[in-house]
């Protein structure tokens, strides 16, 4: 039995392979992007002149609504307003985060609320570590 004779052509086969190319092209640019503000954001707080003291530990209730895929909305949110009460660096993180806007769901409950203290550079830079992790897995980077 032969599967393929050597008269038979692959032109039925051409639009399933442009339909899955052009698939892979759509997609592809998203999670690089993604990557790429991810490391931006990450490359901006191991320079912060802070960043010198281990942060510590996060509670469970923080570790939770950090990792779990409902709530990274809204966390992008709590994030976006807390940014806007640190320095230049506050900033700088700020402007990459906007990227998430329109890549993420919306939440669809408030029974979790993430809490980051207003003002307070070790506590927005703990979390927000916890956070780009959480993007990192739900991006598949």
């Amino acid at each position: 039995m032969h599967l393929a004779s050597p008269r038979m052509s692959s032109l039925p086969i051409l639009p399933l392979v442009l339909l899955l190319l052009a698939h892979c092209t759509t997609q592809a640019p998203c999670k690089n992007e993604s990557y790429w503000f991810i490391k931006e954001i990450e490359t901006i707080l191991n320079n912060s002149t802070s960043s010198q003291t281990p942060p510590s530990d996060l509670n469970s209730n923080d570790k939770f609504v950090l990792r779990n895929e409902d709530f990274l909305r809204s966390n992008l949110d709590e994030f976006l307003e807390a940014a806007k009460m640190l320095n230049d660096t506050g900033e700088q993180i700020r402007k990459n985060l906007e990227h998430f806007k329109t890549k993420l769901p919306n939440t669809t409950s408030a029974e979790h609320r993430l809490i980051i203290e207003k003002g307070n550079w070790e506590d927005f830079r703990k979390k927000l570590k916890e956070y780009l992790k959480a993007l990192r897995e739900f991006f598949s980077l």
